[in-house]
């Protein structure tokens, strides 16, 4: 059944394997910073005597030394340091992210660089994100970008996403997308997918609206996937789906709607759906 499963965009690193540090030097880093990368940090040197890059070099050696202990407490100081870095030298934590040799490491940095940089400067991220020679991580990175627009502006997201390509096929960021802006501008979102051309990728959409809809509005939901979603897999996952969340809430609700249903496949499968929702809400759970 239909769920939703778009990845957050506050997600950190994970817990992979450390693998040795990439041999690229500290100056490497901290040449070409530009000026306005080190603002945010200035009033808080000008306290200690330290300069930009002095700080900046040091936060650099702390990474290194946590990229050699490949430890359970490294790789946590690891996820502190690199959000550090990145708050104070997002420039720098991008040429330190695009430097480690390939691997779960090296994905989880860009991730981190990508979403926290387009936290604090959502133009400048997208620019860093944009070049990166490799296509797969430039897809993901840019990706990154949109969840974590999203977080306080889907539509824009979205937008981003189709200027990228990102969402050329079903299944993809598009659906997430249209998910969380319906979550936030439900009839601006839904205005927005009923004008695009019918399909596949119309009819995910679709469904996305609906499971939306289908927490303050479960009836009206429904008829908007009988209605404008062909009979077929996709509309009956979404219709499902939507009971499923329903008879939870309304189980007598639930089974006076199904009663109006059509015989075929769908009335067979709300049907066992809710049976199966019933026998366990009246069993000793």
């Amino acid at each position: 059944m239909l769920e939703p499963s778009f990845r957050p965009a506050t997600s950190e690193i994970e817990s992979p394997k450390i693998p040795p540090p990439s041999q690229t030097s500290i100056a490497d880093f901290t040449a070409g910073v530009s000026p306005d990368s080190s603002e945010t940090r200035e009033g808080e040197l000008s306290q200690t005597g330290a300069t930009p890059d002095a700080s900046l070099e040091q936060l650099l050696q702390q990474i290194n030394v946590a990229l050699q202990a490949g430890d359970p407490a490294a790789r946590d100081r690891l996820r502190t340091l690199l959000t550090d870095l990145v708050r104070s030298h997002p420039d720098a934590a991008g040429r330190f992210a695009e430097s480690l040799e390939a691997g779960e490491v090296r994905e989880a940095a860009l991730r981190q660089v990508a979403q926290l940089w387009t936290a604090a400067d959502p133009a400048r991220a997208e620019s860093w994100a944009a070049q990166l020679s490799n296509e797969s991580e430039r897809a993901s990175a840019l990706s990154d970008m949109c969840f974590q627009i999203a977080q306080t502006n889907a539509a824009q997201a979205l937008f981003k996403a189709d200027q990228y390509g990102l969402g050329t096929s079903p299944g993809t960021i598009r659906q997430n997308l249209v998910q969380q802006w319906a979550d936030q501008d439900f009839d601006s979102a839904a205005g927005w997918v009923k004008q695009q051309p019918a399909g596949e990728q119309r009819d995910q959409m679709l469904s996305r609206l609906a499971f939306v809809q289908s927490k303050t509005a479960p009836v009206e939901a429904v008829q908007m996937v009988l209605a404008q979603i062909p009979s077929g897999e996709t509309q009956t996952e979404a219709a499902i789906s939507i009971l499923h969340q329903w008879a939870l809430r309304d189980l007598h609700g639930a089974q006076s709607w199904v009663e109006l249903f059509p015989a075929g496949p769908l009335r067979d499968r709300a049907d066992t759906e809710l049976d199966g929702i019933a026998a366990y809400q009246n069993s000793d759970h």
